[in-house]
């Protein structure tokens, strides 16, 4: 007779990983009807205090500008703490939803001990490496980091392939679940025309957004040296967003800036530091397109961010990108350099109106609602 499955406690670790990513993730498993308990930090136990899920609040303040000394005691008592909460919870699947910043330590000890103690030890995969690490040592902590866990959770099915060529994982262990959107995007009630008038753009400009942690490997300086290479005499207009992490790339990025207004006639607008969620949704609702010039990604949450918008998408052809970028949602660059980017820009622009739809874009991205994409969890976490 074959035995019965039964529908256990689900504990999620989101290890302070992105705060929208997390709660749309949680609260999708709650509307799927899953028991789902989280270990979280304190700003996402306050969003989820309302929902009726038990709530550990283990990582507290994540604040970055914390005392160097109180971070340091805060991340000893938060990983004692994880491990102490899988060994006495034994009867559950835990499910570590949050990149890891120390891979060692997070990704192979505190995964033997998930491994070891857990009915089931599921783990969501976001990039297949670190963006600025990817050499042979790296590869090595990160196989052994795919090996421990019971499932492995993508979210596209390149990153499963992937899993496999690379990293030897078997297909069995790894599931598909597809990137939810952001509800920091939709649950803005924003007006496109009123919003353009108070940053001074006419309607007939075209608006290019670049938003997000501004490292390399997101190809920012390639966007600026495509769209230096507009006529001056083009209506358009460059908005780009976000922190940057890297001291010389950032003076890159400022010199291309200048000489792209000064030599060019370009006009380009930077707002830097943290966005937050209102400037971003502002930023999405003035843009005519997202530009996702990335050298490399596996998947990308700023590009659901934008279908949660409505925004068209020009992008490189990396990654998984050409899953999401079909021709009713954007233009795909056939290479992350300067001439494919400006080749799909001026497309773009040439196009503008009369083939991509926001409320098309809007109504093809309803698929990706949480409640639907998780899904295919739901049997896998059954024990």
């Amino acid at each position: 007779m074959a035995s019965l499955k039964v529908k256990p406690v689900v504990w999620v670790i989101t290890h302070g990983f992105q705060l929208h990513y997390s709660y749309d993730f949680i609260t999708g498993l709650l509307k799927s009807k899953c028991n789902v308990k989280a270990i979280t930090c304190d700003s996402l136990a306050s969003k989820l205090e309302n929902t009726g899920i038990e709530v550990i609040p283990l990582r507290g303040n994540i604040n970055s500008n914390r005392n160097i000394f109180i971070k340091l005691v805060s991340n000893i008592r938060y990983h004692v703490g994880v491990v102490f909460l899988v060994v006495m919870k034994q009867p559950s699947v835990w499910h570590v939803i949050g990149t890891l910043r120390h891979p060692i330590l997070m990704g192979i000890v505190e995964g033997i001990f998930f491994k070891v103690f857990s009915k089931k030890y599921v783990f969501t995969v976001h990039n297949l490496l670190p963006h600025e690490s990817r050499n042979t040592i790296q590869k090595t902590i990160n196989k052994i980091i795919y090996l421990l866990p019971d499932i492995l959770v993508v979210h596209t099915k390149k990153m499963k392939r992937d899993l496999t060529e690379l990293f030897g994982i078997s297909q069995k262990k790894i599931v598909v679940m597809e990137h939810g959107l952001n509800s920091a995007a939709t649950e803005k009630n924003v007006s496109r025309e009123i919003l353009r008038e108070v940053y001074g753009l006419s309607s007939s400009m075209i608006v290019f957004v670049f938003f997000g942690k501004i490292r390399p490997y997101k190809g920012l300086d390639i966007l600026l040296d495509a769209y230096s290479s507009f006529n001056d005499k083009r209506n358009t207009k460059l908005f780009i967003a976000g922190e940057f992490e890297n001291a010389d790339y950032r003076q890159m990025i400022l010199d291309k800036i200048f000489s792209a207004r000064e030599a060019n006639g370009c006009e380009i607008e930077l707002f830097e530091g943290y966005i937050s969620d209102e400037k971003m949704a502002e930023l999405l609702a003035i843009g005519d397109a997202l530009v996702l010039p990335y050298r490399h990604i596996d998947q990308s949450g700023v590009l659901l961010t934008a279908l949660s918008a409505g925004i068209p998408v020009i992008a490189t052809n990396v990654g998984s990108m050409s899953e999401y970028v079909q021709p009713e949602v954007g233009i795909l660059a056939e290479e992350p350099s300067c001439s494919s980017l400006l080749k799909a820009m001026e497309e773009f622009i040439e196009s503008y109106g009369t083939t991509i739809s926001r409320d098309n874009i809007k109504a093809l991205a309803k698929k990706y609602d949480w409640e639907n994409v998780v899904s295919p969890l739901l049997e896998q976490y059954e024990i």
